[in-house]
């Protein structure tokens, strides 16, 4: 980060002085650090876990469009302020045709950018200039070591990820490069978190730089009665808890072993805590799906409890903002630089921080809140400073 070095330090002082108690209230930096860009919300797979497949036709977030180049060609001011940018959404990224540009206009801002894919899209030609443009890191959603569990689960041909690795090891020792790090996330559920030591033991000589655990999420309001019975039927839950934890930690010695990173962010007392039944109360809504009631009494929180309003802004494929990938609403569009500027600068956006500033919860905020996705907000700034710094 040489040519825009001096405006993206400038910007994280900025934000930081603005997360203080003694800040102007519903001021931020001069920009955002960090910057999602949903540029697809097309996807070429339908993995039962996800809402390509569990969404009823016509829903807003699977309706297919991309997010139009000449409206990122506006964001070049953003993009040398911004530390991190993420360039992947709803939908797969490779479907994107212009990604290669992306990216390269991205790695001219001295941008740090990351991405995460299925993998069935990705071929040689891709990995050619990912390593080319140092792409910085790209995460891989696998889900098993057998070839029917990931056909079965995700409909990929597990050999043609593994070829494709293998590729990408080999392409980056030959250039000399260590970007893109590789990242695999894996996504336990009943039937196949099993296979995880076994996939730790595929991934061993394939450059992995960190492995990641997740489960399914638990259904909320959002969920459609078909991902309900997913859930019911294949979450952990179903399993005895002693039994996976020892995989999980069979797995994560042996990726220890080979000198990967290893990370489960599953929630064992929410995911083993209360039975399915307790965990929502079933009511049939109006478009004739069921939903599920979530507690509406916040949690007692404290000034500033997240930083995301002061550092980070989601463009949607249709232009639409949010502060993060779980705010409900939005608080503007952006269509053009000049938006985003106003968006960023706005009313909507304003009274969010001025809630989180006093330790409030903004409506928009409540399914984050309730969620607990805000405390990553400030390790994401601590990993912004430690790029920048």
């Amino acid at each position: 980060m040489e040519r825009y070095a001096d405006v993206k330090l400038a910007n994280l002082e900025r934000t930081l002085e603005s997360l203080t108690p003694g800040a102007v209230s519903g001021t931020a930096g001069l920009r955002p650090l960090l910057l999602h860009l949903e540029i697809t919300t097309r996807c070429n797979l339908r993995c039962l876990k996800c809402g390509h497949a569990t969404d009823p036709p016509g829903s807003e977030r699977i309706s297919p469009r991309h997010l139009a180049y000449s409206v990122i060609e506006t964001f070049d001011e953003f993009f040398a302020a911004a530390a991190k940018v993420h360039t992947f959404g709803y939908g797969e990224m490779f479907l994107y045709s212009k990604l290669q540009r992306l990216v390269q206009r991205l790695k001219s801002h001295d941008c740090v950018v990351d991405g995460i894919t299925n993998g069935a899209l990705v071929g040689e030609e891709e990995i050619n200039w990912l390593v080319e443009f140092g792409y910085d890191e790209l995460t891989f959603s696998i889900d098993g070591v057998e070839a029917a569990t990931m056909q079965r689960l995700r409909g990929v041909d597990v050999e043609r990820l593994w070829a494709t690795l293998s590729y990408l090891r080999d392409r980056k020792r030959e250039k000399g490069a260590d970007r893109p790090r590789v990242v695999v996330n894996f996504v336990a559920q009943a039937d196949n978190y099993h296979e995880l030591p076994d996939l730790v033991r595929k991934l061993t000589d394939l450059d992995i730089y960190f492995i990641g655990v997740n489960t399914l999420h638990r259904p909320d309001s959002t969920s459609s009665d078909s991902y309900f019975q997913l859930y019911r039927e294949y979450s952990l839950r179903n399993v005895s808890r002693h039994d996976v934890e020892q995989v999980f930690a069979r797995a994560e010695k042996l990726a220890h072993q080979a000198s990967i990173g290893f990370a489960s962010y599953v929630d064992w007392e929410g995911e083993y805590g209360q039975p399915v039944t307790e965990l929502v109360q079933l009511k049939p809504a109006s478009n004739g799906h069921t939903t599920a009631e979530i507690s509406d009494e916040p949690p007692s929180l404290p000034p500033f409890y997240c930083a995301h309003p002061w550092m980070s802004v989601y463009v949607h494929a249709d232009t639409s903002v949010r502060v993060c990938c779980f705010m409900q609403g939005s608080v503007g569009a952006a269509s053009s630089g000049e938006e985003l500027e106003s968006v960023w600068n706005g009313e909507r956006i304003t009274e969010i921080r001025n809630a989180v500033r006093k330790g409030e919860v903004h409506p928009a905020c409540r399914k984050c809140v309730q969620a607990g996705r805000y405390k990553g907000s400030f390790l994401e700034l601590e990993d912004i400073r430690r790029t920048l710094t």
